[in-house]
């Protein structure tokens, strides 16, 4: 399965502004919405063989850059991952 999620700020002349190793942040928000559904999957993945596997993979943020700065990344108003 293949989820394409977006975020746009309320007022379009907002800006997006994430840490630059924004990974976790966005780890930490999928498996926020999900834990009462698949609460075992964080913790421990699944198990194949000698392998664990985990729940997921994503790729960069999609959006349109406007400056890093001080360890921080901005994007407009709208952001999308996969």
């Amino acid at each position: 399965m293949r989820l394409s999620i977006e975020f746009t700020s309320i007022d379009e002349r907002e800006l997006i502004t994430l840490p630059l190793h924004y990974n976790r942040l966005l780890q930490g928000l999928i498996y926020h919405f999900i834990k009462e559904e698949m609460p075992e999957i964080h913790d421990g993945g699944f198990n194949v063989g000698n392998r664990k596997l985990k729940l997921f993979v994503f790729s960069r943020i999609f959006g349109q850059v406007l400056g890093i700065k001080n360890g921080q990344i901005t994007f407009g108003s709208s952001i999308k991952f996969k």
